[in-house]
């Protein structure tokens, strides 16, 4: 699956296939997928990434949000994983999942090694050490 997420229509059609009856801590429309995918440049860009850098970097993102713990039932949610083509972010993967108190709502952005020398050499770029005795 590859699906380009700004396909509005087929993003929907996904996620109802993926989701049947599943529906109250799942994602339920393409406009969250897409704001994940904003979200998720965005993050690149505040570390520095140039855009040229970006393609493959992917995020992990699950629906719903954490609920108290008091709530001893676990929630059908969603898992999804969007990579980041040349321009645009594409889903490569979205499933069922079962969300625990703590679990929904949770992201994870992933680089390659690549992708962190980039980063940590914008990084660098903003600040120099002290030597030592100086």
């Amino acid at each position: 699956m590859k699906t380009k997420v700004t396909e509005t229509e087929k993003v929907n059609a996904l996620i109802q296939s993926v989701n049947g009856k599943a529906g109250k801590h799942t994602f339920n429309n393409s406009y969250e997928l897409e704001h994940i995918a904003t979200i998720s440049e965005q993050k690149l860009e505040s570390l520095g990434l140039a855009k040229k850098y970006r393609k493959g970097a992917i995020i992990v993102a699950y629906s719903g949000r954490p609920v108290a713990k008091s709530y001893s039932f676990t929630r059908k949610g969603n898992k999804v994983t969007m990579t980041r083509g040349a321009n645009d972010w594409f889903i490569s993967d979205l499933a069922v999942c079962d969300l625990y108190t703590n679990g929904g709502g949770k992201e994870l952005l992933n680089v390659t090694k690549e992708q962190d020398a980039e980063i940590v050499k914008s990084t660098r770029s903003h600040y120099s050490i002290i030597e030592e005795g100086a």
